[in-house]
């Protein structure tokens, strides 16, 4: 029997547990998709990885520094892009394209003494741009010179960013100048932005929370929906605080044990709230303004928008060194763009007191591993199995690493470990059992890995994979034929695009005898998975049963092409050199 591992196509083993994306639904407050924040920078999405060979060279003249380093640039070699920009900088002090450039690689190199130093250049000439005055801005804000952060951001040139952004860093700097009573006046500028609300009541409370308003502050967090389920881990977290700051630890307390999230690090979050009280400090103007920069940079995220989301994200930790969630979403941005050492130190500038250092270490192991170092990702995950003594979650990442390079006694070992410590059977546990079938199905421990398939069905009937994965392996084990074929029939109208469900539906008619009818969906399984040897292998059983005899020895030929496993390979060749009747040939057992 071939891989399922290889021919079963499935979804993330566990949804949830993937959601660490910063700008995902878990930790979003913005509801913003509706918004053209991204109308200022191109969209990633057609960039591809970086392969600027020729940039490896010196510079030499000014044009060809300049193409060099703006192509370095848009594959995001930002060293390189450096070199050559500077290169170009040092020629033409002055010129304004240069300048943007050198500001943009000075900043994406975390060069933020020289990128500000680059900002003041540009920003003497009357043309201003948008996201360097902006920066200039948060500057000032840093710096605590409010008058001049007031100035600027009134002034700030026109753009869709800028006018998401500019009211709540004007609401932030009011509050530095003492002018608390504006704050309301300055965000109703966010009324125009369709799906802002929640993103602006976040700030109505923080700000509040900042200026020692402690009703105010909890009625904004309530009107956010803060204290209901789904709220975002990040609000949670902030009403929670406020409240444990107002002496009612106990609210406080129940808000984050009423939640059923295994990405909270409830260890440090209940150690912040149980030490917060009406003593402890308040967040600065700084700090709520990062706050603000990490919003604008998660809906630009959604967007696609890296380019914009990364410089907002960096503003946001320019001006607060502890800001988790822009580490976060640096570190998954970086991610994307394959550069994972980069990836890596974002993560790591996540505080280890951090309630949301659990999410750092989650991504930062599942970066590691893909970074070639398994030994890395093992021993952080290892780490945190033991910290974290009840939380599932790290590992079911380590069984899912495991997994992933076919070490299927230790991913078993991780996942009876995760499984252990599920507090309940709920619905949204089906992966785990499933993912602990997959790896007891390999190492051919069946009876086990049957019952796990079963208990993933119980939990959640419909999920297709599983019904797929379960009735493919009763058929190639002939049994339970009448069961599997009513769970693939099943999974193929849920799912009747997915070529491995297709050849699954194709396989039990064949198995069945039914030559024709397994023929059709053969058919329609290579055209939805042309290049899958394995189904094409199927297909040209299905037509030697059929009598076409010819097109069956096509398929076998065709199916070496596709890179075969061993097995697969010898058993292709004898059907070719014997066809279906030489002895132990026939998969129609």
């Amino acid at each position: 029997m071939e891989s399922q591992e290889q021919r079963v196509q499935r979804p993330a083993v566990r949804q949830a547990a993937r959601a660490v994306a910063v700008a995902g639904a878990a930790l979003l407050v913005v509801g913003c998709a509706q918004v053209p924040l991204g109308g200022d920078t191109a969209s990633e999405a057609a960039v591809s990885a970086p392969t600027v060979a020729a940039a490896e060279v010196l510079p030499r003249s000014l044009a060809g520094s300049y193409l060099v380093g703006s192509q370095a640039m848009r594959q995001f070699a930002s060293g390189i892009a450096q070199q050559h920009i500077d290169f170009v900088l040092n020629a033409e002090p002055e010129n304004r394209a240069v300048l943007t450039k050198a500001f943009a690689v000075s900043f994406d190199n975390n060069a933020y003494n020289r990128a500000f130093a680059l900002a003041r250049i540009f920003d003497v000439s009357e043309q201003k741009n948008p996201l360097i005055s902006l920066a200039l801005a948060v500057e000032d804000i840093q710096r605590r010179d409010y008058a001049a952060a007031s100035k600027r951001l009134n002034d700030l040139p026109s753009s869709s960013v800028n006018r998401a952004i500019g009211p709540l860093l004007l609401a932030w700097v009011n509050l530095g100048q003492g002018r608390y009573d504006q704050v309301e006046q300055t965000l109703t500028g966010l009324s125009a932005f369709t799906g802002f609300s929640a993103l602006t009541n976040l700030h109505r409370a923080l700000i509040a929370a900042a200026a020692g308003e402690h009703a105010a502050a909890i009625e904004h967090f309530q009107t956010a929906g803060a204290h209901k389920p789904p709220a975002a881990l990040r609000l949670t977290l902030a009403m929670a605080t406020e409240f444990a700051r107002g002496d009612n630890r106990q609210v406080a307390l129940s808000l984050i044990e009423s939640r059923d999230d295994p990405l909270l690090d409830r260890e440090q979050v209940i150690a912040h709230l149980q030490r917060t009280d009406s003593t402890s400090p308040r967040m600065s103007v700084a700090e709520g303004a990062a706050e603000a920069l990490f919003d604008i940079a998660s809906a630009l995220h959604r967007e696609r928008q890296n380019g914009s989301a990364l410089f907002f994200a960096r503003l946001a930790t320019y001006l607060d060194p502890k800001q988790a969630l822009a580490y976060l979403l640096i570190g998954e941005i970086h991610e994307s763009r394959a550069q994972l050492q980069r990836a890596l130190d974002a993560y790591q500038n996540v505080q280890t007191n951090s309630p949301f250092r659990l999410m750092a270490n989650l991504r930062r192991a599942e970066t590691l591993d893909a970074n070639g170092d398994k030994a890395g990702a093992t021993a952080v995950l290892t780490a945190m199995m033991t910290r974290q003594a009840g939380n599932p979650e790290p590992a079911i990442r380590l069984g899912d690493l495991h997994r992933r390079s076919e070490d299927w006694p230790q991913a078993i070992a991780a996942y009876d470990t995760a499984i252990a410590r599920l507090t309940a059977n709920d619905q949204a546990d089906w992966s785990v059992y499933y993912a602990r079938g997959i790896a007891l199905e390999r190492a051919k421990l069946w009876p086990r890995a049957e019952r796990d398939f079963l208990q993933a069905l119980t939990l959640s009937p419909d999920q297709p994979y599983v019904m797929n994965y379960l009735g493919y392996s009763w058929t190639d084990q002939g049994i339970n034929l009448d069961r599997a074929e009513a769970l693939i029939e099943k999974a193929a109208v849920l799912l009747p695009s997915d070529g491995y469900i297709v050849d699954s539906l194709g396989w039990i008619k064949y198995r069945r005898g039914r030559f024709d009818e397994a023929v059709t969906h053969l058919e329609r399984a290579a055209e939805l998975r042309p290049t899958d040897p394995v189904i094409n292998d199927h297909l040209g059983d299905a037509y030697w049963h059929a009598g076409r005899r010819n097109e069956a020895r096509f398929q076998w030929r065709r199916a070496q092409l596709f890179d075969p496993d061993p097995e697969l390979r010898e058993r292709l060749q004898t059907k070719l050199r014997d066809g279906l009747t030489a002895a132990g040939s026939d998969d129609r057992r």
